[in-house]
């Protein structure tokens, strides 16, 4: 039962991996969705299958947030937390891949990296600057730009040659603000 689930998602892992290993400049996105009931093992499934499996090999990166139900969070909140720690991974890492993703970032994001920053404030961490201000943008606009950015960062990280894994868990609690964020992220 659960080898042929882990086989899966290592192969799903694989097909990224081996698409980010032959270009940089080639970005491929796959998702895959562990569905069963409460308590099932599925978030348990992924960490040890997969998380274990990519930090071992050192090729990627793995990220992960929750969506909670009772909890009323910021809009975003998973991809935020996933997002957080993908930088405390970049920065723990150091060297070359630091840089890659710091010239990256300032090319990806260019004058948008403030209001990046703004709404996920330890993108400080790569950024060497911290912005205090507030965002001039509101609602829809904001949105748009936001959805953008994302897409932006995670270009910029895998063009450092690592794959990212992005565990979002309990799905079914997320805002569709965060859905259609993590859409677009796919596409």
């Amino acid at each position: 039962g659960r080898d042929n689930h882990v086989i899966k998602l290592r192969e799903a892992y694989g097909r990224v991996a081996s698409a980010s290993a032959q270009s940089s400049n080639r970005q491929q996105s796959e998702a895959v969705i562990v569905s069963g009931d409460a308590g099932a093992g599925k978030s348990l499934l992924v960490e040890m299958g997969l998380r274990e499996y990519v930090v071992k090999t050192k090729e990627g990166f793995f990220v992960s947030g929750k969506y909670c139900q009772l909890q009323s969070r910021s809009p975003y909140a998973a991809i935020v937390e996933s997002f957080t720690d993908l930088v405390d991974l970049i920065v723990q890492e150091g060297g070359e891949a630091l840089l890659k993703v710091r010239e990256a970032m300032k090319r990806e994001l260019g004058p948008n990296t403030k209001i990046m920053v703004s709404l996920i404030p330890n993108l400080s961490r790569l950024t060497g600057e911290e912005y205090h201000h507030t965002i001039g943008l509101q609602g829809g606009k904001l949105f748009f730009l936001f959805k953008r950015l994302c897409r932006a960062f995670l270009r910029a990280v895998s063009m450092s040659g690592h794959p990212i894994v992005m565990l979002i868990d309990d799905i079914q609690w997320a805002e569709r603000q965060s859905l259609e964020v993590l859409e677009a992220i796919l596409s």
